[in-house]
């Protein structure tokens, strides 16, 4: 469940940077491996914030790394935060950005994390397999912005 509140008891095992990337009216969505954790599933760049980064550079790092977009830090527009709570599994806290790009670039996959890339609408990605909650954070942050 996401909350944009901390809920009681709220005790996070790590932190996360997110990005929503988009191009025209399309946003940016990788498909998950299908041995990781909601394997064979869309979700966006997202990656753990390593000790020594704040949530902008662990954005920067991870959409290199999933994707091979390098974009500059003053691009990127910070969302928000969520709190998020998987029972009887983890708390994580996660810090939700936004990247608007003039130009579609290449897509490089990493291997050792993604299967696929596509870029659709919105609407469109309501109907994919989502990662659990993104299509709560679809209409939290899409709608809201």
């Amino acid at each position: 469940m996401i909350f944009q509140k901390p809920p009681k008891d709220f005790n996070p095992k790590f932190e996360i940077a997110s990005c929503f990337v988009r191009h025209e009216n399309d946003y940016l969505f990788l498909l998950r491996r299908g041995e990781k954790d909601e394997g064979n599933k869309w979700g966006i760049p997202t990656g753990r914030i390593e000790k020594m980064e704040n949530p902008l550079e662990a954005m920067l790092r991870e959409l290199q790394e999933e994707t091979g977009i390098i974009s500059p830090a003053k691009n990127f527009l910070f969302w928000g935060e969520s709190f998020v709570r998987f029972p009887k599994v983890y708390d994580f806290k996660a810090h939700v950005f936004y990247l608007a790009l003039a130009h579609r670039p290449e897509i490089i996959i990493n291997p050792l994390e993604h299967q696929s890339s596509l870029w659709t609408s919105k609407e469109n990605a309501f109907k994919l397999p989502l990662v659990k909650d993104l299509d709560n954070w679809m209409k939290y942050f899409l709608d809201q912005k």
